[in-house]
């Protein structure tokens, strides 16, 4: 029923829910790792990683739980430890192309890896070639390289799957203004912020402004 009630997007019953399960059966590492992915989705960060740590601890071996950790560290800004979930992740389920393209998009934000950030984007593509988000996060990485004509091509990739990825509609505008077309970039810019209005901020705590 928790599952059913986070499908609808009725969170707070599924938090009810999912605890009662724990209160059921204190060691259901699935159920604290649902009720981690709820409070996720209200914004709850701290409780859904500390639910998410409960359930690594019960089960060390679900990669699932490490990657749902990272994510929660990447809304909290801390990539370092998002980078060290993904790793987790990847070491447990060597074949998920969502972790390795999560794990490419941290380390190109935080720009200290960006060789091996490459590295995972292109294995991600290798795993799954029609993912827009591995192709918008190999852009992003691509920005940060300072390889723009391969950015714009990343980001258009990436568009062609998803016409309203605001992130790659910026991060494409972001890479033609810096290549001198600022009609094309500007156009991007625009429609990029029609979608996200804070895409401008977001970029910018990338590194990328």
């Amino acid at each position: 029923r928790g599952n059913e009630n986070y499908q609808k997007q009725d969170y707070d019953a599924a938090i009810a829910d999912y605890t009662e399960a724990i209160r059921l059966d204190p060691k259901f590492a699935y159920a604290f790792n649902n009720r981690g992915a709820a409070y996720r989705a209200k914004g709850q960060y701290d409780r859904a990683i500390a639910d998410y740590t409960e359930a690594i601890r019960l089960d060390p071996h679900d990669a699932a739980a490490f990657y749902n950790r990272g994510i929660a560290y990447a809304h909290q800004k801390n990539y370092d430890r998002a980078v060290a979930d993904f790793t987790d992740a990847i070491r447990l389920d060597p074949g998920n192309a969502a972790y390795f393209s999560n794990r490419c998009r941290a380390r190109a934000i935080i720009g200290r890896e960006l060789a091996q950030a490459l590295a995972d984007c292109n294995a991600a593509l290798r795993l799954r070639p029609d993912s827009a988000d591995s192709l918008d996060s190999r852009g992003l990485t691509y920005l940060k390289l300072g390889r723009l004509d391969d950015a714009v091509t990343d980001y258009t990739a990436a568009l062609r799957i998803n016409s309203m990825l605001p992130s790659a509609l910026y991060g494409r505008g972001f890479a033609e203004r810096k290549k001198g077309d600022a009609t094309s970039g500007d156009s991007d810019i625009a429609a990029a912020m029609a979608i996200q209005p804070d895409i401008a901020q977001e970029f910018a705590g990338y590194g990328v402004k």
